[in-house]
């Protein structure tokens, strides 16, 4: 998680404004930016996010579920698969569109299909959003993990570095 400090200098970097800008379009001062930014002070949350208006952003917060272990584990065998991916892409995709056919015929009753559906149209997507979503903790990718064709495609030491991987986040 990234402090206040870092958010703010994050965002006035992003809009290519110095310090100084930025305290002048905030009506702050130079050194008051320069605290924040390097941790000598904290800013209330109203403060940041008026601070963070003022380089042209929005601050955005939100609150989300610690993930389980089991989902930390598809995580890391995802984040595996998706490093994969960047190196053999077409392959990868052959095979995941593979997977995906016998998992369908495996659930003739279609329990998974919205799953199976949003895994083809990513496979059909660009790489980045594919590989974004393999890599993401939202909920949606979470729930998309638990039906997916890509763990499939991991060797057995590849799924045991991703669980071991995995346990040690825990600690």
């Amino acid at each position: 998680m990234q402090t206040a400090g870092e958010l703010l200098r994050r965002a006035r970097k992003e809009a290519s404004l110095s310090q100084e800008q930025l305290a002048a379009r905030a009506g702050t001062s130079a050194a008051t930016i320069s605290a924040y930014e390097c941790g000598a002070k904290e800013p209330r949350l109203s403060t940041l996010a008026r601070l963070v208006e003022a380089s042209g952003a929005e601050l955005v917060m939100d609150v989300r579920r610690i993930l389980t272990r089991e989902e930390r584990r598809t995580l890391e065998l995802h984040k595996a698969a998706a490093a994969k991916l960047r190196c053999r892409p077409e392959w990868m995709l052959a095979e995941a569109r593979r997977v995906l056919e016998t998992m369908r015929q495996a659930d003739p009753d279609g329990h998974s299909d919205p799953y199976f559906d949003t895994w083809e149209r990513l496979m059909a997507s660009d790489l980045e959003t594919l590989l974004g979503v393999m890599a993401s903790t939202e909920q949606i990718a979470r729930n998309l993990r638990q039906a997916s064709p890509f763990a499939a495609l991991l060797t057995q030491s590849e799924r045991l570095a991703a669980f071991r991987k995995a346990e040690g986040a825990e600690a």
